[in-house]
């Protein structure tokens, strides 16, 4: 299916899906760029879809978020875990309309050891926000099934009636109007 360019909020998007996924971190407060830079790494160039500042989460580094219609394959799976620059930054990888529960998604992060630091790759990835510091944390001891975690400010939390709300907006958003 070809991508149809969609324009939001003064920017275009190069699929419809990109501008949904572009709502929905407005909707929920993540301000993100949209493909803000190259990375060039491994002798690799990569452009993500979207940037997210770090103070946005709860991680030391920012998230670079890829958006795909489909499940990725392998290929394409290992060619983001090369260009990944460990210590830099995670990179997920979210699959289909916008939600915050990703089963078919990735997580491309960081292991740090003496020997040195390591990219992993994890299938499957929910985010949840805090509602007392409006940050947001990868699998952050979550049940997904349940949708509460504990987060590291320390708090006990429940998936906030806002991401819902932006998910459904997302979904049902008419940019054609």
């Amino acid at each position: 299916m070809k991508p149809i360019p969609t324009e939001y909020n003064g920017t275009e998007y190069r699929s419809r899906l990109e501008a949904r996924w572009a709502l929905f971190l407005d909707e929920v407060g993540c301000f993100a760029n949209y493909e803000p830079f190259a990375i060039e790494h491994n002798n690799l160039s990569y452009t993500p879809d979207f940037y997210v500042m770090p103070h946005h989460f709860m991680s030391d580094g920012p998230y670079l978020i890829e958006i795909k219609p489909i499940q990725p394959n392998e290929r394409y799976l290992k060619y983001l875990t090369d260009v990944h620059c460990p210590g830099k930054s995670d990179i997920l990888v979210c699959v289909g309309q916008p939600s915050f529960d990703q089963p078919n998604g990735y997580h491309i992060s960081t292991i740090y050891s003496k020997e040195g630091n390591k990219t992993l790759i994890s299938k499957g990835f929910c985010l949840i926000q805090c509602p007392e510091c409006k940050r947001y944390t990868v699998n952050g001891h979550e049940d997904a099934k349940k949708g509460y975690g504990f987060l590291s400010c320390g708090s006990y939390h429940v998936t906030s009636k806002d991401l819902n709300v932006a998910e459904l907006l997302s979904h049902s958003h008419r940019f054609d109007l």
